[in-house]
């Protein structure tokens, strides 16, 4: 094993998966929060494959063993008007729920209940990441 501490350490005597991310069971959320020029992006919308940000910060979290991820987006920055308007204040909505959601996390957890709950906002796993919530 490593003598430094890093996040994904590697051990040589582990046939088949001499690597392993050092986060996993230490409770971290990744947030992430961006703005996108069009529309459509998300899951199922019409230029979901064309979606690198989110996918690839993901990717790299799960890699150091963040995998709990909550994704909010601002769309239609360059077409701004109504558009861009309605989609700040729905990713403001979504921002306030998962606020809620955080600290009545941390209240349970206070009162000695679970310490985390499955998200409003999102279900889907990570690939290649067992368990993952993004």
């Amino acid at each position: 094993m490593s003598s430094r501490a890093t996040a994904r350490t590697r051990d040589r005597s582990r046939a088949g998966a001499p690597y392993w991310p050092l986060l996993t069971d230490h409770g971290k959320r990744l947030v992430i929060l961006t703005s996108r020029g069009d529309h459509g992006y998300d899951k199922g919308g019409r230029i979901e494959a064309m979606n690198h940000v989110e996918p690839s910060i993901r990717t790299a979290f799960g890699y150091i063993g963040v995998t709990d991820v909550e994704s909010v987006a601002i769309e239609d920055d360059e077409l701004g008007g109504e558009r861009l308007s309605a989609s700040i204040a729905r990713a403001e909505h979504e921002i306030d729920a998962l606020v809620d959601l955080v600290l009545a996390e941390r209240r349970r957890a206070v009162r000695g209940g679970t310490t985390r709950s499955t998200s409003p906002l999102t279900q889907a796993k990570v690939p290649g990441f067992p368990g993952a919530r993004c």
